[in-house]
């Protein structure tokens, strides 16, 4: 049996069927919490804007994307959603050196952006916008992300993510979390 596990969340309950059906060794995990790996993003060298594009691309000639506003509008969205995941792209790039952790590494970096946004209270979101900040500034530091793409992304987290309009922010969300969803 293969199992492609892009996210890493279907492996647990994959390997206990198998286990209980005496097929364990049958069972390939390909996925970050697998026993096989491939990182559909390194063919775009960790670029984050390629790999944001080619999410987009992808999902729009499949008819499945996540622009599901009408009207005039939804350009707006479309491109809010493409800023979002340009930027879990570039924390996912910071946070897993030079891959991005495939799906599951930007899945986990807009998780991680969202909860700038909607943390348990004020506290709480702040704590994390200063930890990711870090994270940043770290990379920026060791020569991991270029000065310019560490502004970018620190502005936009300040700014676009922490002050931005919830009801706004979490369709935003909603929509970059649908095209990794896909996956």
């Amino acid at each position: 049996m293969l199992l492609m596990d892009a996210k890493g969340d279907m492996a647990k309950l994959a390997g206990e069927c198998a286990r209980r059906g005496d097929r364990a060794s049958d069972l390939y995990i390909l996925g970050e919490s697998g026993n096989c790996w491939f990182d559909l993003f390194a063919l775009f060298d960790g670029d984050p804007t390629k790999v944001s594009n080619f999410l987009f691309e992808t999902l729009e000639e499949r008819g499945s994307g996540g622009a599901s506003r009408s009207g005039s509008n939804e350009s707006f969205w479309e491109e809010n959603a493409r800023r979002l995941l340009r930027a879990a792209t570039t924390l996912a790039k910071v946070s897993h050196g030079q891959g991005l952790g495939g799906l599951a590494g930007i899945s986990k970096a807009i998780n991680r952006i969202v909860a700038v946004r909607f943390g348990n209270d004020e506290e709480a979101s702040d704590t994390i916008l200063n930890e990711l900040v870090g994270e940043i500034e770290t990379a920026k530091s060791d020569g991991r992300l270029p000065i310019d793409e560490a502004g970018i992304l620190i502005d936009y987290l300040k700014n676009d993510v922490r002050h931005g309009n919830p009801t706004t922010w979490g369709t935003i969300a909603n929509m970059a979390r649908n095209y990794t969803a896909h996956f």
